[in-house]
């Protein structure tokens, strides 16, 4: 037998769900890397709730910000990024 449920759970800071491959995790620090002004700006976040191709994240981050689908800790902070329209 299963049981299906609804859980409502209050969040204390509204999250945002990217690609898993957006989050960098390295020994020092969680991130993610954002697009200020044509370049690169790390951003520290916390992650939460996971799915199945996503995962939710917190951080200084707001709505309309863009951030990098595929990151990686290469993207040095500050360097130009390249932008597909």
């Amino acid at each position: 037998m299963f049981a299906q449920i609804t859980l409502n759970v209050d969040r204390p800071d509204p999250g945002f769900t990217v690609p898993y491959k957006a989050v960098v995790t390295t020994q020092e620090r969680k991130f993610v890397v954002k697009l200020v002004d044509g370049r690169a700006k790390w951003v520290d976040v916390k992650t939460g709730f996971t799915g199945k191709e996503k995962v939710e994240i917190t951080g200084d981050l707001k709505d309309g910000d863009k951030l990098v689908k595929q990151a990686n800790e290469e993207m040095k902070e500050g360097a130009t990024l390249p932008v597909k329209q």
